[in-house]
């Protein structure tokens, strides 16, 4: 059953007064969107304006790894009109890394997943790594040779890569950044041999020849770069890992005012001028159940706190 025609018949179930409530929405909404690039808010964003008829204001909270926004959104009235831009990277964040009071699976109502992002396993064309099994061979040979690079302890692309250290059973330093930015600029130049990067940041520098790319770590191969393969089919055997964007409204949050939303996003990821720009971006739209979506909060949550352990990372 479609995920829209089963919120319409609990909406069905929901008396007459009670359903339509107050006119929504009646005044400017608040997305607000935790560290990184907002250009997902601003796409949401704008097409949310467009349908809804009222301005919908990008509300950009970066500090604290995600909590500065996370603790934004809990304190917002649950009525609909403050959405919270969740990612993966705020999962880990908020979630694992930070000394958070929140926990992410009761603190915050889930809408619906939005848009999935593979990540590339990237390296400087000066190693002699073609595959991913050359550059296991290449780790297993020359220990303590290899750094990889991210934009920061307990970010995504940290927590990768000792994934990575782990499955493949490999040793490489872990070299942090201050900023994404940099720690890419790092790896252009050699000064780090490799990373992980989401497709859209890493497609160009693939593109120019700058950066050779090894294997996605999605589950499957993504559009953007179709000839990749998985980092499965290169023979890590466990290894899945996929960005994501979704939708989350603040705790206590009515069915209601979640039915409205998820209905309000579904609506906007069929049309095809938004799911053509977010493909030519290299993510991939997708729109889930508010469930699935607190799904895979709860399943990154379990994975990566795994990895820290094993890692011997302790949260700040």
């Amino acid at each position: 059953m479609r995920i829209g025609l089963f919120l319409l018949l609990i909406a069905g179930c929901v008396p007459a007064s009670s359903a339509q409530g107050d006119a929504w929405p009646n005044r400017p909404l608040r997305f607000i969107v935790g560290p990184g690039p907002d250009i997902v808010a601003r796409m949401f964003g704008e097409k949310l304006t467009e349908l809804l008829g009222q301005q919908v204001v990008i509300d950009q909270r970066p500090g604290g790894g995600g909590l500065v926004a996370v603790e934004a959104t809990v304190r917002a009235a649950p009525d609909g009109y403050t959405l919270l831009n969740t990612t993966g990277s705020i999962v880990i964040g908020v979630g694992l890394f930070t000394k958070s009071p929140y926990d992410l699976t009761r603190d915050l109502t889930p809408v619906a997943l939005i848009l999935t992002v593979s990540n590339v396993l990237v390296v400087n064309p000066s190693l002699p790594a073609k595959t991913v099994g050359e550059l296991i061979q290449y780790a297993r040979g020359n220990p303590g040779k290899l750094n990889f690079a991210s934009g920061g302890t307990g970010t995504a692309g940290h927590l990768t890569g000792e994934l990575l250290k782990s499955l493949a059973k490999i040793e490489m330093t872990h070299v942090p950044y201050k900023s994404l930015v940099q720690a890419t600029t790092d790896v252009l130049g050699g000064h780090a041999q490799l990373m992980f990067l989401t497709t859209q940041t890493a497609v160009p520098h693939i593109a120019s020849g700058r950066l050779r790319a090894l294997a996605v770590s999605s589950a499957k191969r993504t559009p953007a770069l179709a000839e990749l393969p998985t980092m499965m089919e290169s023979g890590v055997a466990g290894f899945e890992y996929s960005s994501w964007n979704g939708v989350h409204l603040p705790p206590r949050a009515s069915l209601q005012v979640v039915m409205r939303a998820h209905a309000v996003l579904e609506k906007i990821l069929a049309r095809v001028d938004l799911r053509e720009r977010v493909l030519s971006m290299g993510m991939e739209p997708a729109i889930s159940s508010p469930a699935a979506l607190g799904d895979i909060v709860k399943s990154d949550l379990a994975k990566w706190r795994g990895v820290m352990q094993a890692a011997g990372i302790q949260p700040e």
